[in-house]
């Protein structure tokens, strides 16, 4: 009881509709309560220095936000910006601008790849292109190398085929080091 009293009291959406009368005891205040409910399914939009912006156009660039929402998280989870392995700000920064270039280049192909009417996730991508592999093999006595690459799916291969790159799965030698 006490700490949902605390967790209630200290919360200020809370707070503001409580009385706390002389005798000790919290009250909803039903005054507050009716107020506030005039309000009720309203949105507003609070736009700080921009007096000569159009409320349209307020409107209109709020209704943009998820996509910056959506990059943010993009780089955040997808990309996986972060954590941040360096010290120096040289590194930081450097980090910062190859995520970057990762984000750029991952936009563009899901732009192709729309295009193209095959839209996915950058997740999807992401896990279509990890599973591509080729397994290098060398044979004992040789210089001798052979690849073996992992067979496609068909959703990388589209990623693939929209970026003009070929991928054969069969085995190959590969030209001397």
């Amino acid at each position: 009881v006490w700490i949902f009293f605390f967790i209630f009291y200290h919360s200020s959406i809370f707070f503001a509709y409580l009385s706390f009368p002389d005798t000790g005891d919290v009250r909803i205040d039903e005054t507050r309560v009716r107020d506030a409910a005039k309000w009720d399914g309203l949105h507003a939009i609070v736009v700080d220095g921009a007096d000569d912006l159009d409320p349209q156009d307020a409107i209109a660039q709020y209704h943009q936000l998820w996509q910056i929402e959506y990059c943010f998280r993009t780089n955040k989870h997808d990309l996986k910006i972060r954590p941040v392995y360096h010290w120096s700000p040289r590194r930081v920064r450097a980090h910062i601008a190859i995520c970057y270039m990762a984000f750029c280049c991952l936009q563009h192909l899901r732009q192709r790849l729309r295009m193209l009417g095959h839209p996915m996730s950058p997740a999807r991508i992401r896990r279509e292109l990890d599973g591509l592999q080729i397994s290098i093999l060398h044979r004992k006595g040789t210089r001798e190398r052979y690849a073996m690459p992992s067979p496609l799916t068909t959703d990388a291969k589209r990623i693939l085929n929209c970026v003009g790159l070929d991928w054969n799965d069969a085995p190959f030698r590969m030209p001397p080091e």
